[in-house]
């Protein structure tokens, strides 16, 4: 597939760059930040909002493919998320500082301001808008739910609360809240990474999990083969950023989402990260390195 030739200089620009350092300043002292380095000229001279060099604090799990990941081969950070932002950066004149955080804590501390912003695959939702403020839709994905290959006791979401089945989800996410509507919380067993919500399954200790997938996009991972999508799609959201609450930077970030969107640079990402070119899998990545994140 063929990048545009913007995409691409952002690209090598961020791998290029990427180096570690720790924040300091800004209420994250100790947490270690991967820190990509965007052009202080903008790309090709384009109009729109100048953010002037601005460092922008970015959330990232480092354990959510494709979105945010280590390359076990490089050592290096990868994703949608450090592409994404290294291309709105160079659009912007902006710096990405990326924060490596377990993804529990990561709606709090953007709330409360701590963190400018998180992309990560966050659906958006009235729950979290009271927490923080969304920029624009930038995709969305449906909700399935999963079963081990071999299941013939129900067939869908509508079966699980007939009988006494345990749903397993990843923790604080849409889809942990979902599993509770659907079999109450007595029935429902929390993980703090999504990879061990299918390990259950697979393995028998759980009896169905809840995942989201793009349009395309396929279950991946050492227990992908031992699980099937059980009845049609729950539900279809939507994702998108999230800021603190009251940031300006919501308006600047959706004015180059938009122009991404209109130029054909966000599906040309999202073709590269979702599509079925793409082969990085769970066996590929490193487990991700965190520091405390900051508390009230």
């Amino acid at each position: 597939m063929q990048v545009n030739g913007r995409a691409e200089s952002a690209v090598r620009l961020r791998r290029g760059l990427l180096r570690m350092r720790v924040l300091t300043g800004l209420g994250l002292a100790a947490l270690a930040a991967v820190v990509v380095a965007c052009s202080g000229v903008r790309d090709g001279g384009s109009s729109g909002p100048d953010l002037g060099g601005r460092e922008v604090t970015v959330a990232v799990e480092n354990s959510y493919l494709p979105f945010s990941y280590i390359n076990a081969a490089t050592g290096e950070a990868e994703g949608w998320d450090y592409d994404l932002l290294a291309e709105m950066c160079a659009r912007l004149n902006c710096e990405p500082v990326f924060v490596p955080i377990p993804w529990a804590p990561t709606l709090a501390t953007v709330g409360r301001g701590d963190i400018d912003m998180a992309a990560n695959g966050i659906v958006i939702n009235a729950e979290r808008d009271k927490v923080v403020d969304y920029a624009d839709s930038y995709s969305s994905a449906r909700q399935y739910l999963f079963v081990r290959v071999d299941e013939d006791r129900f067939s869908g979401p509508e079966d699980l609360a007939e009988g006494d089945y345990v749903v397993a989800a990843q923790v604080s996410t849409v889809n942990s809240t979902k599993a509770v509507e659907l079999v109450g919380e007595d029935r429902v067993v929390t993980f703090a990474h999504f990879g061990d919500a299918v390990a259950a399954v697979a393995d028998g200790e759980a009896d169905a999990f809840l995942h989201l997938l793009k349009d395309g996009q396929e279950l991946m991972g050492p227990h992908a083969d031992a699980v099937r999508i059980a009845g049609e799609p729950v539900a279809q959201l939507d994702y998108g950023f999230i800021f603190a609450e009251g940031s300006d930077l919501v308006a600047p970030f959706n004015e180059a989402l938009a122009a991404m969107k209109a130029d054909g640079t966000l599906a040309e990402l999202n073709d590269r990260y979702f599509g079925p070119s793409f082969s990085i899998t769970p066996a590929d990545i490193a487990p991700p390195v965190y520091n405390d994140p900051p508390t009230p």
